[in-house]
Parts: structure tokens; sequence; C-alpha cells
């Protein structure tokens, strides 16, 4: 179920806006990331940014944003090494119950 609605949010609170919540959290982990390197490389380390963001689990679901477009989890390397490890699927559905659900 795909909700679709306008949101206003104050032109002097710009943290109630939630592209200006991405952004922060974005700086926040380039700063990690670049800590000790030069910074004018930061276009090298975006992909991996963009990678612990996807796969950081949100804490008003307790799902990654890559569980919940796809519905299952991202295939990588330490699974092979931890066959036993439970991989995450979910129907749309349960998508859509996590999404409605908060988690905080």
């Amino acid at each position: 179920k795909i909700i679709n609605q306008n949101i206003h949010t104050s032109i002097r609170h710009p943290s109630a806006n939630p592209a200006e919540r991405y952004m922060s959290t974005l700086a926040q982990y380039m700063r990690v990331a670049l800590f000790g390197k030069d910074h004018d490389l930061w276009y090298d380390q975006l992909a991996d940014v963009d990678i612990c963001m996807n796969e950081t689990p949100h804490l008003a679901t307790g799902l990654t944003p890559v569980t919940l477009f796809l519905g299952q989890r991202v295939n990588r390397e330490w699974y092979q090494v931890l066959p036993n490890a439970p991989q995450l699927e979910l129907s749309p559905a349960e998508r859509d119950e996590g999404l409605s659900k908060p988690n905080c």
C-alpha cells in the first residue's frame, strides 16, 4: 500500500523536514568515513556510505531500507561464511505492517 500525501513543514524548523534529516544523517556518516582521510576525495567514500545507510535498520520500523524495498536481505559475502544465518524475506503484507507499526 503506497501512501501519497503532501507534508508541510515549518520554514523555520528544518529538522522537521525528512529531506533535511536525511542530509544530516548523511553528513554524520561522511564525517566518520572521512576521518583521517583527504576530504577532497569524499566521492570515493560515497558508495560505502550509501551501502551502510541502506543496510542499517531504521529506528521507527526496525527494518533496513533495502529490506523494505526488496523484501529480502541483500546477499553479502559473510552469508557464505555463515550459511546458517537466517535469511529475512518479507511478503508485501509484512512490509506494509512494518511500515505502519512504529518500533520505537
